[in-house]
């Protein structure tokens, strides 16, 4: 956006324009579309956040011909970067500009360089003070490799493999960093708290966010987060924030059968995704996709019974569970096995309690543990499979339990 027609446009559409006089087309030559609940929300003052892509920058910007083989890293734009004709005709949010040339339905890859973040806060404030929105999704950017491999997140993938076989990252994480500090303190200087949806990385210091994506898929059929790379200490540093609310939506993807088509949950997976929420205190949208990255309707009957008696355990829906994270004062359980990652959640009248515990290794893991007094004040009585009621062994009030690899247990402490 550039004018002041631009800006006012599109303020327009999200904050006033009834649906049935909105001019503007997506790809697909559809009206975008949004409800009648979208102005009125946006009138009462909740964040406005609009989609964005780093596949979506344009090489019709102003900036281009000075900055785009820079963004780019190639100067060959028409043979790397070919247009995309199902944009073409089509026209923006406020439907005051069509995309017509090449220039305008040709997707660039933008590479983070100190230019490109440049642009994009000048651009981003613009909007946010002209059109009155609070922030954006930057969608598929991703400025580390995974342990998956180099993800590609621009034209030349985000890392590479070094001679001691080690992945390194092309970004300057620190560059990152500094951007989010920059987008924030302008909004905040403008009067338009800054509220984002963002992948997960390690640069959430000063978002408001609510992670959507990134490194919390499962992504193999037969895979979990551990055997992916994605330890329970290395989900928290990529989810940690400064404040209390957050989600992050999870996919896993299904089992297939001999045709090749979903066939059932991947309930290892599933019940690890559980368990990392509990454990990190963060909520979790559990989702499923197809071997193609497309969405699949699983149902998880499982899993919403599994939470269903972890909250008639703990009233853990009413807001009185108290979360006692695995990595902070730990004197309420005492344990030799490294390998288990274990916390609690405590009922508020700390009658009860549900100890989640994770076998990080690829082996049989043996999960011996002493519950003290500081868990729920008085000397555990008992300790039970959750779903099951099966009592855990106990001897001389210390408690075990076989976990196979990578398995995830519930545990109803009283």
């Amino acid at each position: 956006l550039y004018t002041d027609e631009d800006y006012a446009a599109l303020k327009d559409y999200l904050y006033t324009r009834p649906p049935e006089k909105n001019t503007g087309k997506n790809q697909l030559g559809q009206p975008y579309r949004y409800g009648e609940r979208v102005p009125q929300l946006a009138r009462k003052g909740l964040p406005v956040i609009l989609y964005g892509s780093i596949y979506g920058a344009s090489s019709a910007m102003e900036e281009f011909p000075a900055y785009g083989s820079g963004w780019t890293m190639t100067a060959r734009t028409a043979e790397r970067l070919p247009t995309d004709e199902n944009f073409r005709g089509r026209s923006n949010y406020g439907g005051n500009r069509q995309w017509l040339t090449d220039e305008q339905v040709r997707p660039v890859f933008a590479v983070p360089t100190e230019s490109f973040y440049d642009a994009h806060l000048h651009h981003m404030f613009q909007i946010a003070t002209k059109s009155g929105i609070n922030g954006h999704f930057h969608d598929n950017y991703q400025n580390f490799p995974t342990a998956a491999g180099p993800i590609r997140s621009d034209v030349t993938g985000a890392g590479y493999q070094r001679p001691d076989g080690l992945i390194q990252a092309k970004s300057v994480v620190l560059d990152k960093h500094d951007w989010n500090k920059r987008f924030y303190t302008a909004l905040w200087l403008a009067g338009r708290p800054p509220q984002m949806l963002g992948s997960n990385d390690q640069n959430n210091a000063f978002k408001r966010v609510w992670f959507v994506e990134g490194i919390s898929y499962v992504q193999k059929p037969e895979g979990n987060y551990i055997s992916q790379g994605l330890t329970p200490d290395i989900f928290r540093g990529y989810t940690s924030r400064t404040f209390p609310l957050a989600t992050v939506t999870s996919q896993v993807m299904p089992r297939l059968g001999p045709d090749g088509k979903p066939a059932s949950v991947n309930q290892q997976a599933a019940r690890m995704v559980l368990a990392y929420g509990f454990l990190h205190d963060i909520g979790l949208a559990l989702g499923a996709l197809d071997a193609n990255a497309k969405d699949f309707p699983l149902n998880q009957p499982p899993m919403q019974s599994l939470f269903g008696k972890i909250d008639q355990t703990i009233g853990f829906l009413d807001g009185g569970a108290k979360v006692l994270p695995y990595w902070q004062d730990r004197d309420w359980i005492e344990t030799q096995s490294a390998a288990v990652t274990a916390g609690a959640l405590v009922a508020k009248d700390h009658s009860r309690a549900v100890l989640v515990a994770i076998n990080s290794s690829d082996k049989e893991t043996p999960f011996a543990f002493r519950l003290t007094d500081k868990l729920l004040g008085e000397p555990v009585k008992s300790v039970q499979i959750l779903e099951s009621g099966a009592a855990v062994k106990a001897s001389s009030g210390k408690f075990s339990i076989p976990l196979a690899p990578y398995e995830t247990v519930f545990l109803n402490v009283e």
